[in-house]
């Protein structure tokens, strides 16, 4: 698991995340959309140290505006997507 790059536990009726998780140095991309019981304030801790990440998906959890705030501060290199459109990328540019 160390060489993980991509991480898609989405839609899996998570309620915690494994702390381990924070030790996937090589991971770019971690999806826990669609887990409506995950709570990111409980799982703030654990996701502020993957500073490495390049993409965090946590559409359709349990979040506030703050603690995105929180998240986006600390994870300054990271897109983090919150609603299904900031999936989609716009081509009219």
């Amino acid at each position: 698991l160390k060489n993980l790059k991509v991480l898609g536990i989405c839609a899996n009726d998570l309620k915690t995340l494994p702390k381990e998780i924070a030790s996937l140095k090589l991971l770019d991309s971690l999806d826990i959309s669609m887990n409506v019981d995950l709570n990111i304030k409980a799982e703030l801790e654990t996701l502020k140290k993957m500073k490495w990440l390049k993409h965090l998906n946590i559409t359709m959890t349990k979040f506030n505006e703050s603690e995105i705030d929180v998240l986006k501060k600390s994870l300054s290199n990271t897109k983090i997507s919150t609603k299904l459109q900031d999936l989609f990328i716009d081509n009219t540019q």
